[in-house]
């Protein structure tokens, strides 16, 4: 998400960690912070910010906005070197300045108020937390209507939050305004849209709600061969669906994940160690699905895109062999405690 300037050196962020970017306007001593930051060497970066903010506090500038920015640059940066509970009191002290000079609803608060829930997140504080991204969320509000897109990184925060105070429901309602918002602005079909429509449907799958999840990922693989998106959707809804279906203990997961491997193996723009786990995936599934001939295929397949200079595999078979083992050892545990293959296992071996 592109986000405004608050100054030339402090950029706001809400859907990721917190950020400084130089500009152009920098002094001396700002300009060797970002350089401690960038070195990593935090402790001599937050001393320097402190050498500046103290500057402030005996001159006429105090709580102003200049002010409130270093102080916001000085959360930043224990932010950013996991100090969130030393984070929190100059988030908060630069939140109180800008309510002061610009007043409780200004839109640069958004920025400010998701940085300190993100710190209230870090330390479990989910209450607090919950409360600053709902204030950013009212400021959006006022600003740009109840379906801004603006609020979404907003949305994945809170619905965060929701789901380890284990309410449910109020997820599934912040998935699916994150996704009407995005279908509301630019259309169902528009490449924007996709991503929140992928995650859409993995909430629905994860919270077993599968007839809609497969409704939605078969619509994004419609979407994505119709308008010939970045393959990465294509491979997340031939995923989704495989799994969907797995779940529902339905035919065809096999078929998904062949597809999507197939469609790798096409795309000159991935590298051979995602087109093998591909491959792999879907041969793991036939097996699963009792497709011994094709799993077999998709073994050999795989064992293509192996480095030749470092093959842990010196043929196929072994390799489909590694990978069935695999798959007893995470499933069929012996009473003793030990893993071992069983009668059915050896079966499928023969085939090899």
């Amino acid at each position: 998400m592109r986000l405004n300037l608050v100054t030339c050196l402090l950029i706001y962020v809400v859907g990721s960690t917190p950020f400084m970017v130089q500009a152009d306007s920098a002094l001396s001593l700002q300009q060797q912070i970002l350089s401690f930051r960038d070195q990593g060497d935090y402790l001599k970066a937050i001393n320097l910010q402190k050498t500046v903010l103290s500057q402030f506090e005996v001159s006429a500038q105090y709580s102003s906005h200049f002010h409130s920015v270093h102080l916001y640059n000085l959360g930043l940066l224990y932010f950013e070197n996991e100090d969130y509970l030393l984070s929190r009191k100059p988030f908060l002290e630069s939140i109180t300045i800008i309510k002061k000079l610009k007043g409780p609803f200004d839109e640069s608060l958004v920025e400010s108020l998701a940085s300190v829930g993100i710190s209230y997140l870090r330390t479990g504080d989910l209450d607090e937390s919950l409360d600053k991204f709902h204030e950013a969320q009212h400021i959006i509000h006022r600003q740009d209507g109840v379906k801004s897109v603006k609020q979404a990184n907003l949305l994945d925060w809170m619905a965060i939050i929701e789901m380890q105070k284990n309410r449910v429901n109020n997820v599934d309602i912040l998935k699916r305004l994150h996704y009407e918002i995005f279908r509301s602005k630019y259309g169902e079909s528009h490449p924007r849209t996709v991503p929140s429509m992928l995650a859409l449907a993995q909430w629905l799958q994860t919270s077993a709600q599968y007839l809609e999840s497969v409704e939605i990922y078969e619509r994004v693989l419609e979407i994505a061969q119709q308008n010939e998106l970045p393959i990465d959707a294509l491979q997340e809804s031939l995923n989704g669906l495989a799994q969907t279906y797995y779940l529902r203990g339905k035919c065809c997961a096999e078929e998904f994940l062949t597809k999507r491997a197939v469609a790798l193996r096409g795309d000159q723009g991935s590298d051979n160690n995602l087109k093998r786990q591909a491959f792999l995936d879907a041969a793991d599934m036939s097996l699963l699905m009792k497709d011994q001939d094709n799993s077999f295929a998709l073994y050999q397949e795989a064992w293509q895109y192996e480095d030749q200079s470092s093959r842990k595999y010196e043929k196929p078979q072994v390799l489909g062999i590694s990978r069935i083992d695999r798959m007893v050892r995470a499933y069929r545990p012996t009473q003793q405690g030990q893993h071992q293959l069983t009668e059915y296992v050896y079966q499928d071996c023969l085939l090899y």
